[in-house]
């Protein structure tokens, strides 16, 4: 399950023409699927223009996973 997820939040990050982290691919693997869940919700309403959403789904990826590279990035970019 965690594959698909990470196979997921890959295809929409490139759907919504965002950059990818750079980040490892172990550490990847260790985001657990509720945190990577709720950071492609964040990206999609990134890429429909609602901001609030984005921001709402952004941080319920760090608090399920406060380590998360990339939805600390996404609540950067709605700054």
């Amino acid at each position: 399950m965690s594959r698909i997820m990470q196979d997921l939040a890959a295809k929409i990050l490139n759907a919504a023409s965002l950059p990818a982290s750079g980040g490892s691919p172990d550490v990847r693997s260790e985001v657990p699927a509720d945190a990577a869940t709720q950071y492609s919700l964040g990206l999609l309403y990134e890429k429909e223009g609602d901001r609030a959403k984005a921001a709402e789904h952004y941080q319920r990826a760090l608090t399920a996973y406060p380590s998360y590279a990339e939805a600390r990035e996404g609540m950067q970019r709605l700054r």
